[in-house]
């Protein structure tokens, strides 16, 4: 799995336009990745294209501030 697109905050290239979802500092790469692979496995629709879903599912399981801010 990309490191980025897990956790796009810890990437030096920054978090994608537009990103909805903030990782916790210090949260491991590995455990957002399976914290997302079990949501993903939860859909009752597995056609479900996963570059439409992982970021709604990132939005859930990892909010931003109330300022919307990515990385506040």
């Amino acid at each position: 799995m990309c490191e980025w697109y897990a956790a796009p905050c810890d990437c030096k290239a920054g978090p994608p336009e537009g990103a909805r979802w903030c990782t916790p500092e210090g949260e491991p790469v590995e455990r957002i990745a399976i914290r997302v692979v079990a949501e993903l496995r939860r859909l009752p629709d597995r056609s479900v294209d996963v570059d439409l879903a992982v970021p709604e599912i990132l939005a859930r399981l990892y909010p931003c501030p109330p300022s919307g801010e990515p990385g506040d």
